[in-house]
């Protein structure tokens, strides 16, 4: 692979240990694993789908839905770190 700038999805595959002699894979649990490459050049964008402006849902309702969009070679499963606080009344 060459490192440029260019989005490419992440890729993964196994790699198993042989012996060299015998070209038979090593039976141990611990000769094969799984190798992932993520994309590190361009890792997306995510913005709220709404319009812009707030988010207002009523406190006594226990679960707020936002829909978040991924665009721009965004992949993979994400976490962030959010928190809430009351709205000033006017």
């Amino acid at each position: 692979m060459i490192d440029d700038d260019q989005w490419n999805e992440d890729r993964d595959f196994l790699v198993e240990l042989y012996n060299s002699a015998t070209q038979e894979p090593f039976k141990e649990r611990d000769c094969t694993t799984e190798v992932l490459i993520i994309d590190d050049d361009k890792p997306g964008n995510f913005a709220f789908a709404q319009k812009k402006g707030q988010v207002r849902h009523v406190a006594s309702v226990p679960k707020c839905t936002v829909e978040v969009s991924r665009t721009g070679g965004a992949d993979g499963s994400i976490k962030c770190k959010w928190k809430t606080f009351p709205l000033k009344q006017s």
